[in-house]
C-alpha cells in the first residue's frame, strides 16, 4: 500500500509545479509494471539498464515539456532503515528539486496538468541499504550504501509508457552508524542529472 507523506504545501506549491500530490513511500518492491511490457531494451552500460517504445521519436513525436510526478522511496523488507517521515519528505523534495532545476536549466518547460505531447516523468530510489564492512557485526562509521535509480517517462496524456532507465549505485563511506539525508543528496543530485542528460539523448535521435 502507498503511504502518503505530509509535506510543507506551500513550499511544494512555490518550489515544484507539476506535482499532483505528496512523495510516496512503499515497502514492497515494485518489479516490472505490467504497462512497461511494450518496452523494448535499448542500451545497458555496467549498472545501468535502459528501455524505450519501439517507433517513438521524442524529437519528432514530443516537445521538450514535462510533468514530473512525485517521486517514490521503495523500501526493501527487512531493511532495517528508519528514516522518518520527515526525513523522507526531505529527501524526496531534494530529489524531486534537482531534476527540475536540471530540466529548467536545459531548455525544458514545467507544466502544472496533462497536455499533447508533454512527458510525464517519475523518479524512484529503491532497495536503498547499508553494506556493512566485512566481519561487522553491527552497523558502523566506514559502512557504504546501495541503491536502485528508476527513471520512468510516459506519454503526459494517455499514460502509456514511452522509456525506462534503472542504475545500481553504491554509495561512499558512511560517517557514523546510520545512513542521514545528507550521505544520500550526492548521488541523487548525480542521478537527476543523468536522467536529464539521458532524455537529452532521447530527444537528438
Amino acid at each position: 500500500m502507498i503511504l502518503k507523506l505530509s509535506i510543507i504545501a506551500p513550499l511544494l506549491a512555490g518550489l515544484l509545479a507539476g506535482c499532483t500530490a505528496a512523495p510516496q513511500t512503499r515497502s514492497e518492491n515494485p518489479g516490472f509494471p505490467d504497462d512497461h511490457a511494450a518496452l523494448a531494451p535499448r542500451a545497458e552500460h555496467g549498472d545501468v539498464r535502459y528501455w524505450q517504445a519501439s517507433g517513438v521519436a521524442l524529437a519528432e513525436q514530443y516537445r521538450k515539456r514535462v510533468l514530473l510526478e512525485p517521486p517514490r522511496l521503495v523500501l526493501s523488507e527487512g531493511s532495517g532503515l528508519d528514516f522518518t517521515a520527515r526525513e523522507i519528505d526531505t529527501l524526496l523534495f531534494f530529489f524531486q528539486r534537482q531534476l527540475r532545476r536540471e530540466l529548467l536549466s536545459n531548455g525544458y518547460e514545467m507544466v502544472g496538468q496533462p497536455e499533447p505531447q508533454a512527458l510525464r516523468i517519475q523518479l524512484s530510489v529503491t532497495g536503498l541499504k547499508r553494506t556493512p564492512q566485512a566481519d561487522a557485526a553491527e552497523p558502523q562509521a566506514g559502512d557504504r550504501f546501495s541503491l536502485f535509480f528508476d527513471a520512468d517517462v510516459k506519454d503526459a496524456m494517455s499514460g502509456a509508457a514511452l522509456a525506462r532507465s534503472t542504475s545500481f549505485v553504491v554509495g561512499g563511506e558512511l560517517a557514523d552508524s546510520r545512513i542521514r539525508v545528507e550521505d544520500l543528496r550526492p548521488v541523487l543530485a548525480s542521478k537527476a542529472r543523468e536522467a536529464r542528460e539521458r532524455l537529452d539523448r532521447a530527444f537528438q535521435r
